[in-house]
């Protein structure tokens, strides 16, 4: 298994980096930070201004952990997709407005008698505390998740044949676009937690492609365990 599998970074020691410069590309530099990419590995590193490695991981991991770094007060902008955290599992909604969260649940909480409705930030964040914004990478892949503070990242599948033709399908529509495509399913009441929930609908507007990561990552694990025994 990879030490990339999965939605969260690797494990970081913050000691000096040993220089190196050859084998790295600067990717962005901002605010003391430095993000930088290994030209024969493909991973990435954030260093900062004293050449400490403070994370590393794949590019749109540490793209993700970057933009956390450099602009910690970043609040969710028109068009993203946003998730929060519900202990066993992530809720999914696209955002227009803090008064205006797409997402797929039912009228008093995530389960229940489903369709796609307007809530507000404050309503769909709940008790969560905080929330997420997704950081699609520029080919079809697992998105990241940036961490959104408030104010006062599964495992796909191996690739085969269908990851392929998700890939072709693969789209990052505008944040005007993807809003229009919320719009267009307001009032739908399909819902079913195994094949069109909240996350396929958000992923849905942003790229196109009708999927649950979460789900996918459960698939993966039933598949392993009845594999295994």
């Amino acid at each position: 298994m990879s030490i990339f599998d999965g939605d969260r970074s690797p494990i970081n020691i913050p000691f000096p980096t040993m220089g190196g410069l050859f084998f790295w590309e600067e990717l962005d530099c901002q605010k003391g930070y430095t993000l930088q990419k290994h030209v024969i590995e493909g991973h990435c590193r954030i260093l900062d201004s004293d050449d400490i490695r403070v994370a590393w991981g794949t590019e749109i991991q540490m793209r993700a952990k970057f933009r956390e770094l450099v602009d910690p007060d970043r609040h969710a902008e028109y068009g993203d997709i946003i998730g929060v955290h519900r202990g066993l599992y992530d809720h999914y909604g696209v955002y227009e407005s803090d008064e205006v969260i797409y997402h797929y649940a039912a009228e008093n909480g995530d389960f229940g008698k489903a369709c796609i409705h307007i809530t507000t930030l404050e309503k769909f964040i709940g008790e969560s505390g905080n929330y997420f914004v997704l950081e699609f990478p520029e080919n079809y892949g697992t998105p990241a998740k940036v961490e959104m503070p408030v104010e006062k990242s599964i495992t796909a599948y191996p690739v085969d044949i269908t990851r392929e033709i998700k890939e072709l399908a693969y789209h990052l529509y505008t944040p005007s676009e993807t809003i229009e495509r919320a719009r267009s399913r307001l009032g739908e009441g399909k819902y079913n937690l195994i094949v069109n929930n909240c996350e396929h609908f958000a992923i849905w507007c942003k790229t196109g492609i009708h999927e649950s990561h979460q789900v996918n990552g459960l698939i993966d694990i039933l598949s392993n365990v009845i594999v295994k025994y």
